[in-house]
């Protein structure tokens, strides 16, 4: 009895099987548009953002996705919603990621990305990356992605500091978490392949699929036109150093030289971590059926066990028909007709619990009965017998630990507490992160024009007393020439005289002689 309510529990709580265990095939039949390239779906809510943005319960511009470092969410001028990622300033470093995790490495989708020129920069710099990672993302001097993350990074280089390639440059590369980028060699010592040039100052949109580690990365140079691409490289083979599922991120940095690098749309799907058994499916069909298959062996099991005990009857006289009487007297433990039904629609766990376990046993005590049918007479009746003693005592454990389910509904109750409480306390302190993040980010916009409108003070201030200074020379100019002019006239007033007075001296010699 204990041995097979054993491997009764053993074929309940087996686990479901892992997606990557079926067939390729078979998960191309469940999930098709993740092997479809380019995608074009509308993505999973919980890793897509389009527009227009939809916030969070909690006020957080973007529901599911979080904020780093110079992030803003924004409007451009065309008043589309937009993530900003980096401005026109210098030295910035910027994180936009997916709070909640895929379930598996395999996932598939785009993203619209837009990197303009700043007229003040004589160059842009320094690029963006969209990055699936292990762990939440730090900040760092990874194009804005800690150079220590660990998994597969896509990135976009738009200043090329070995001045050895055309920039915009996308590539890819993995990261174990020991492997720094170099921006010296603009990552070319660890690119997984040959990339491609993209454009700037007008909106592209990138297709990413990652499936059994095969990389694949399209690009169309107008959204609006999704079906118009050309593939940008693939690469095979790719096996990241984790295993599980991971975050999706974009980063974006600036340096010296800076650039406008934002994120549009992203619109991503994932594979599910594991794929339903079959005979779940089975479970499925009897539920929802009519006259379904557990319901159909019920009623195949009662004549079956008519036509024994008729035959039993007739053949063994009053010994089989005393066998039948103490069979009647036996107690007796009553299964559900379609005990399927308790396992989909009873009100809670347990009920779900006790209708599967009323189900295997069920199962078994049919193809056992079915296997002694050709047995003789009387020990079929007497294993029957046994059998229904077991049957007996499992409803017996059935019915005990339906009694106990309060008691497991309480604690049930207080670890989903826990668990929400914990997420909640995740989700406070990522919220309280961005909202800090925001506040950092309005206090350096405040700055930075409190310094603009300083400088023109100064600018101003200098422009008057150059202005001060420039009148003053010429009210200075002015003053001496006046009094030059008075001195000439003098002394030409003086000479006058003087000539006046030698002639009127000259004349009265003359009248003496």
């Amino acid at each position: 009895m204990s041995v097979l309510f054993v491997l009764l529990l053993l074929a309940l709580h087996a686990p479901p099987i892992p997606a990557e265990q079926l067939s390729r095939q078979e998960r191309q039949r469940q999930y098709p548009k993740l092997f479809e390239f380019p995608y074009l779906g509308a993505g999973d809510v919980h890793h897509t953002f389009r527009q227009p943005y939809e916030p969070s319960p909690a006020g957080d511009p973007v529901n599911g996705w979080f904020q780093l470092g110079t992030t803003m969410i924004t409007r451009s001028r065309s008043g589309r919603d937009v993530v900003r990622l980096t401005s026109a300033s210098q030295a910035n470093q910027a994180i936009f990621y997916n709070a909640i995790p895929t379930d598996t490495q395999n996932f598939n989708g785009y993203f619209d990305v837009e990197m303009d020129t700043v007229r003040d920069s004589h160059e842009p710099a320094d690029g963006m990356g969209f990055f699936f990672t292990r762990d939440r993302p730090r900040l760092g001097s990874a194009m804005g992605m800690s150079h220590t993350f660990v998994g597969l990074a896509l990135i976009i280089d738009t200043f090329s500091n070995s001045r050895s390639r055309n920039v915009p440059y996308m590539y890819a590369y993995v990261s174990d978490g020991t492997k720094e980028w170099n921006p010296d060699t603009d990552g070319a010592d660890t690119e997984l392949t040959k990339g491609c040039t993209l454009e700037m100052n007008h909106p592209i949109r990138v297709y990413v699929q990652f499936v059994d580690g095969d990389l694949h990365v399209g690009v169309a140079m107008n959204p609006r036109s999704p079906q118009r691409w050309h593939t940008c490289f693939k690469a095979s083979g790719v096996r990241l150093p984790f295993s599980g599922g991971g975050h999706l991120a974009f980063a974006a940095e600036t340096g010296h030289f800076y650039a406008n690098h934002e994120v549009h749309d992203a619109v991503f799907i994932d594979e599910p971590a594991s794929a339903t058994r079959s005979y779940q499916d089975d479970y499925y069909s009897q539920q929802y059926g009519t006259g379904g298959a557990a319901t159909n062996r019920q009623q195949q099991y009662n004549a079956d066990n008519s036509r024994t005990n008729a035959a039993s009857s007739s053949s063994s006289g009053a010994s089989s028909a005393g066998t039948a009487a103490a069979a009647d007297k036996a107690p007796e433990y009553r299964t559900d007709p379609d005990p399927a039904a308790r396992i989909h629609r009873g009100a809670d766990a347990h009920t779900s619990l006790s209708g599967s376990l009323d189900l295997q046993v069920y199962e078994v005590y049919n193809s056992v009965s079915a296997m002694l049918k050709g047995l003789g007479d009387e020990n079929a009746q007497e294993t029957k017998l046994k059998l229904e003693g077991v049957r007996d005592i499992t409803g017996q454990l059935i019915r005990e630990m339906e009694k106990q389910k309060s008691d497991l509904s309480q604690l049930v109750d207080v670890l989903r507490h826990l668990k929400d409480t914990a997420g909640d306390l995740s989700y406070a302190s990522d919220r309280f992160s961005s909202q800090l993040q925001g506040l950092h980010n309005s206090l350096r916009t405040l700055k930075e024009k409190t310094h603009g409108i300083s400088d023109s003070h100064d600018e101003l201030h200098d422009e008057l007393i150059d202005h001060h200074d420039s009148i003053m020379e010429q009210s200075s100019g002015g003053s001496s020439t006046l009094l030059m002019f008075v001195i000439v006239q003098a002394l030409l007033g003086i000479g006058v005289y003087h000539v006046n007075k030698m002639t009127l001296a000259s004349r009265k010699v003359g009248r003496m002689v």
